[in-house]
């Protein structure tokens, strides 16, 4: 997701205080709809939609250009950022992992890709100060050399050779093993699930292994991976997927990394090619938003130690309990990366996953049918023909009912099994932020099927619960929601 439209509005803001004009370069479905914008926000004079080029011409064009901005949300390498440092252009790049491997501050101008008005500071912040620019563009170019076939194919070598010989991983090697990220999990069995007693350090020491076990061992030890945005039923999965194969699912310890013992490993990754044996659940963001808001803001047996406090002065709602005045804020907030979560967001996550060869498992599907979901997984990872009679007992033992002694639609804002069903945002969502949901991740949850068009946007609960919104809650515009936002709760 190049996010265009964000890119948009922030030279339509910046626009209001500095003369600009932006060319973009390239064709596609979204031309019409962004020529449309451009002239809804009055700047179709000061954008050049110039269509496909010959590449010496888009080289031309980096080369005079003052800056280069790039808001993509999601990036495997980023070609047009790299021929972008190479023809010497001063760069504002999106804040995502991709760019931060890299690239530093020394290089480039850094920058939350959905917040319009720090995008358009920066723009004008490159143009008004050309030396610090210029200065940030030829150490950008600089950096091109360690991009070369050659220098790739040494630290490749490198990588290769600490691995078979068992030694410490460099992190200037591997940039991803530098920020572990957490993972919650629950432990095997069909038991209610303990509350998390590990300290901070000791999260984070196992999760930094998991981390290098998924990104250097996942093809040398036979493991079976399950990859998920968090809130979106990965857990569920994978404590049936070891009862079926009766292997251990590692959650209160570090999986055995130096034996070659066949475990599950869950945890929170965007798509790799060297994953092996994985398979991807996707949940609808709407319902992942809605979970995620129960369990940063309100204690439940399985809350990380501090987790709560940190959301909550990060959010400080007035009423915690009504989650239908506060999800518009909170949406912003999540795709806006200020709270714990994920390293990405939930559009970063499905788009780099739908469309590839891999084994993608949608959480919808596994509460509809749990045998007949997880006898595909199973056919896919282990080219076998499942036991559908074990499958059936495992789905029973691992249902929700059986877990929670409470039924499918029964909510408990304490317990880390909060309520069980699909479509639960209907209930949650109000009108504005059906709107701000559309604004950041609309486009995503049509490419992943969840819907065929915008008209859920428009549609009414069809549910008998009824509240009256407070009037500050009323459904407001997606500039107006930011600007609430910059300005404070």
């Amino acid at each position: 997701m190049k996010n265009l439209r964000f890119l948009l509005a922030a030279l339509a803001e910046a626009r209001k205080r500095a003369p600009l004009v932006g060319v973009l370069c390239g064709d596609g479905p979204q031309r019409p709809e962004l020529e449309k914008y451009a002239e809804e926000l009055r700047i179709a004079d000061e954008v050049r939609f110039l269509g496909r080029r010959p590449r010496s011409e888009v080289l031309g064009l980096l080369k005079r250009a003052n800056v280069f901005v790039f808001l993509s949300a999601y990036e495997g390498c980023p070609n047009a950022v790299i021929e972008a440092m190479a023809c010497g252009c001063s760069l504002v790049v999106s804040d995502i992992p991709a760019h931060r491997e890299f690239l530093d501050e020394e290089c480039a101008v850094f920058v939350d890709p959905q917040d319009i008005r720090q995008v358009s500071n920066a723009i004008l912040d490159c143009l008004t100060d050309a030396e610090g620019a210029l200065q940030r563009a030829k150490k950008a170019k600089a950096k091109i050399a360690q991009w070369s076939v050659r220098a790739m194919a040494r630290q490749y070598e490198a990588a290769y050779e600490r691995v078979t010989q068992g030694s410490k991983l460099d992190n200037s090697i591997c940039p991803r093993l530098r920020k572990p990220h957490l993972e919650l999990s629950l432990p095997k069995g069909a038991s209610m699930p303990t509350r998390e007693t590990r300290s901070r350090f000791r999260i984070r020491l196992d999760a930094l292994q998991r981390l290098i076990m998924w990104h250097c061992f996942s093809g040398i030890t036979p493991h079976y991976l399950v990859t998920e945005y968090p809130k979106s039923g990965g857990t569920w999965l994978a404590q049936m997927l070891a009862a079926y194969f009766d292997v251990p699912f590692p959650r209160n310890k570090r999986p055995p990394a130096l034996k070659r013992q066949t475990c599950v490993l869950h945890g929170h990754y965007l798509y790799n090619p060297r994953f092996k044996n994985i398979t991807c659940l996707v949940r609808d963001g709407r319902d992942v938003m809605v979970s995620a808001y129960y369990h940063l803001l309100f204690h439940n047996d399985r809350n990380p130690p501090g987790l709560v406090e940190q959301s909550r002065r990060k959010m400080p709602f007035d009423d915690y309990n009504d989650i239908r005045r506060n999800m518009p804020v909170f949406i912003e907030y999540v795709f806006a990366r200020r709270v714990r979560l994920a390293r990405f967001t939930w559009c970063e996550f499905v788009l780099s996953w739908i469309d590839k060869n891999a084994n993608l498992v949608m959480y919808e599907d596994m509460l509809g049918d749990t045998p007949g979901t997880l006898s595909k997984v199973i056919k896919n990872i282990a080219q076998t023909v499942p036991d559908m009679d074990r499958l059936g007992a495992i789905a029973r033992q691992f249902s929700f009912k059986n877990l929670t002694k409470r039924r499918p639609g029964e909510e408990d804002c304490r317990s880390f099994l909060r309520k069980g069903i699909a479509g639960d945002w209907k209930e949650k969502f109000t009108k504005e932020a059906r709107e701000v949901f559309d604004l950041y991740a609309g486009d995503v949850l049509i490419q992943a099927g969840y819907e065929k068009d915008r008209s859920w946007i428009d549609e009414t609960r069809a549910s008998a619960v009824s509240r009256k919104i407070p009037k500050s809650c009323e459904p407001s515009t997606p500039a107006n929601l930011l600007t609430r936002l910059h300005d404070g709760l």
